[in-house]
């Protein structure tokens, strides 16, 4: 499961659920052009405390993506199309 949402400057926060090995893992994405580039995706423990940095993605660009593009052109709460 996932759920994440996009601002108008460009940044991003979510929250992963996933399955792996019998095991529900929880992670935390974030991305915000006024702090850094980077799209960061940290694994939380079971108390929803940064564990471990999972990933960082250098010069991640969210205004390319179409699903934010669809919901910048938006007036209003949009949701993407589940992938």
């Amino acid at each position: 499961m996932w759920l994440g949402l996009g601002g108008e400057g460009g940044a991003y926060a979510g929250i992963v659920r996933d399955r792996r090995d019998g095991q529900w893992t929880y992670y935390y994405e974030y991305a915000d052009p006024a702090e850094t580039a980077d799209f960061v995706i940290w694994e939380l423990d079971g108390e929803g405390r940064d564990r471990r940095l999972f990933s960082r993605t250098p010069n991640y660009v969210l205004a390319q993506r179409p699903w934010y593009q669809r919901g910048a052109a938006s007036p209003g709460p949009v949701w993407s199309d589940v992938f």
